[in-house]
C-alpha cells in the first residue's frame, strides 16, 4: 500500500461519494476507482460498500480510515523539506515549507542540467499554462471569458483555483509508467480532446488582421489573435509547422514516418450505440453502460501502409493507459481503423473483441 493510495481511501470515505472524493482529490472519477480496487485487492479486503447514490465502509474500511489518518498527520510531522545533492549535502534546513531545499530541488533536477533533452524528457503542459501559451505564442489577447470557458472544459478553471497550491495532486501516478506527472490528473480522452477543440476555436474564430477593431457588443474585447507575422511561411508548411512547434511545445515535431511526406490523416467520428450492443457489454461484466461507439481511421496521404506503432501512438493519446485494452484494432494497412465504446462521459467501456466483428469484415 502507498500513502497515495491512503490519501485517496480517506478523500473517498470522508466523502461517500466517489465524485466528490475525484472533484476533492482533483482528478478524473475511473482512475480513482481503479486505485481503489488496486488497494482492496492488495489488502484482501472489501473496504467500501457500493451503491448508485453513496459510498458505505465496512468494518475493515473503517479502521483503516482511523489508523490511516494518523499514519498520514505522522508522515506530515516527520516529512523534513532536505534536499540531498549528488555528493550526499543536505541543502536546507529540515523544516517543512523551507525554500532553500525547494530552489535547490528545482535547479539541480537531473532534466532541468540536461542540455539537450531526451525523448521522454518533458511534461503534459496543464491548462492553466497552456491556455495562455498559445495565446502569447498567436500574438493574441482576450477578455478573460474565453479563457475562463476553456478551463473549466479542461477541469482547470483559471481563474478559481481550487487551493493555493495546485489543482492536481502531486503524487499523481501517470498512467502505465513508475512515474508522477501532477496534469494527468486532469486528462482523459475527453480533455484531450478538448484541447485540439480550444486549438480549433481560437484559430478559426479569433484570428483577425487587426487587433484595434470595435469592441464586441457587450463592451467586452472578446479575444483575438494576429497571424500577421506568420503569413510569410505560409506557403512552407514544413517551416510554418517547425516555427509554430516551436512557439507551442519548444521544440520541433519529429518527421513522421511513411510516404514522401510522411503526412496523416486522422478523422474520428461518434455513433450511438443501441440496446443490443448495451446488452452484450452488461453480460461481458461491465457496470457502467455504453453511450456511443468511438471510431478512428488514420490514412497515409500517399496511400503508404500506416506504421502500427504510429498508428497505436495516436490511439494512446486518446485513452488513458489502463484502458487501452478497451480498444479494438478493425483494420491495418493503409486505413488503420480503431474502435472503442465510451459511456456518456466519454470515459472507455471495455467490450467483448467479437462485437466488432462485422467490422473488422467490412473493412
Amino acid at each position: 500500500m502507498e500513502l497515495r493510495q491512503l490519501n485517496y481511501f480517506i478523500a473517498v470515505a470522508e466523502e461517500r461519494h466517489f465524485g466528490r472524493a475525484a472533484k476533492r482529490l482533483h482528478m478524473a472519477q475511473p482512475p480513482l476507482s481503479q486505485q481503489i480496487r488496486q488497494l482492496e485487492e492488495q489488502l484482501g479486503v472489501k473496504l467500501l460498500d457500493r451503491t448508485t447514490r453513496r459510498v458505505d465502509l465496512t468494518p475493515a474500511g473503517q479502521e483503516l480510515l482511523d489508523s490511516g489518518r494518523q499514519i498520514i498527520n505522522e508522515v506530515e510531522t516527520l516529512k523534513a523539506d532536505v534536499y540531498q545533492v549528488g555528493n550526499g549535502a543536505n541543502v536546507g534546513t529540515g523544516r517543512k515549507g523551507d525554500l532553500a531545499a525547494t530552489v535547490a530541488a528545482i535547479l539541480l533536477d537531473a532534466e532541468a542540467q540536461r542540455g539537450t533533452p531526451l525523448a521522454g524528457d518533458g511534461r503534459l503542459r496543464e491548462p492553466a499554462m497552456l491556455i495562455p501559451a498559445v495565446f502569447r505564442a498567436l500574438n493574441g489577447v482576450s477578455d478573460g471569458q474565453e479563457i475562463w470557458w476553456w478551463g473549466v472544459m479542461m477541469q482547470q478553471p483559471v481563474f478559481n483555483a481550487p487551493s493555493v497550491f495546485n489543482f492536481f495532486p502531486p503524487d499523481y501516478p501517470v498512467p502505465g509508467t513508475s512515474v508522477v506527472g501532477p496534469a494527468f490528473g486532469v486528462f482523459s480522452a475527453n480533455t484531450g480532446l478538448t484541447r485540439l477543440n480550444y486549438l480549433t476555436s481560437v484559430l478559426w474564430w479569433s484570428h483577425t488582421p487587426d487587433l484595434t477593431t470595435p469592441p464586441l457588443p457587450d463592451n467586452t474585447n472578446g479575444q483575438r489573435i494576429n497571424l500577421t507575422p506568420f503569413e510569410s511561411d505560409a506557403a512552407q508548411a514544413d517551416v510554418l509547422v517547425d516555427r509554430l512547434s516551436a512557439f507551442l511545445i519548444g521544440k520541433q515535431l519529429p518527421t513522421a514516418a511513411g510516404g514522401p511526406g510522411g503526412d496523416y490523416c486522422m478523422s474520428i467520428t461518434r455513433h450511438r450505440v443501441g440496446s443490443r450492443v448495451k446488452a452484450r457489454v452488461r453480460g461481458f461484466g461491465q457496470d457502467r453502460i455504453p453511450a456511443y461507439l468511438i471510431t478512428i481511421r488514420i490514412t497515409e496521404n500517399f496511400g503508404q501502409t500506416v506504421e502500427p506503432a504510429v498508428a497505436e501512438g495516436w490511439v494512446r493519446t486518446l485513452v488513458p493507459a489502463e484502458m487501452v485494452d478497451a480498444v479494438h484494432e478493425v483494420s491495418r494497412g493503409p486505413n488503420a481503423t480503431y474502435v472503442w465504446l465510451v459511456d456518456s462521459s466519454y470515459q472507455p467501456v471495455r467490450s467483448p473483441e467479437s462485437l466488432f466483428v462485422g467490422l473488422t469484415q467490412a473493412a
